[in-house]
């Protein structure tokens, strides 16, 4: 099996674009609001071809051949801290391939930028709850609080509760191979 993460191209965002509007997918983003074509093409044009104007940087994940998902680091503080985003293609859940775009990624934030803390959310919508929480003990995550639901978010008119966590570099580098 091949897998890398390359940049995003135009037809990779209006693709992501439809991934959005699947109401799974919905149910686990911070602004489940739908995106036209325009406001994507946008989007693209402002952060992916102008990636020194934004904190945030985009990847697209391929695996044998096949883009999959698009992963991101967000919020960056160089060589500290990051946010994690993921959406994978809705045809691919739970063949591995989110597995797969979470390894590249973190290699990606740890091995090549240094970080020291990648961080995210996922909130009870979230049916990749369940993948969230299995990552965490396959690469050694943790949830930051005592509690395990930190914050609510209101999505579909109902308030939900939300999960924050966290992976380090140094969890990492004793898991690495998990992901392989």
């Amino acid at each position: 099996m091949s897998a890398l993460l390359r940049a995003l191209t135009r037809a990779d965002v209006e693709l992501v674009r439809q991934w959005r509007e699947d109401k799974e997918t919905r149910a686990g983003l911070r602004r489940p609001d739908p995106l036209t074509v325009e406001r994507q093409a946008q989007w693209y044009q402002d952060v992916i071809c102008r990636p020194e104007s934004s904190p945030h940087r985009y990847w697209a994940a391929v695996v044998d051949g096949q883009f999959v998902g698009q992963v991101s680091l967000e919020s960056i503080d160089p060589h500290v801290k990051a946010e994690i985003g993921l959406i994978t293609d809705p045809a691919v859940r739970g063949k591995g391939c989110g597995k797969i775009a979470l390894g590249l990624l973190l290699a990606k934030g740890f091995d090549e930028m240094g970080l020291r803390r990648i961080w995210g959310v996922c909130y009870a919508s979230n049916s990749a709850l369940g993948f969230w929480d299995k990552m965490l003990g396959v690469f050694g995550g943790v949830v930051m609080a005592d509690e395990d639901w930190t914050e609510t978010n209101t999505w579909d008119g109902q308030e939900w509760p939300s999960r924050r966590f966290w992976f380090t570099a140094e969890a990492w580098r004793e898991r690495r191979a998990a992901c392989q």
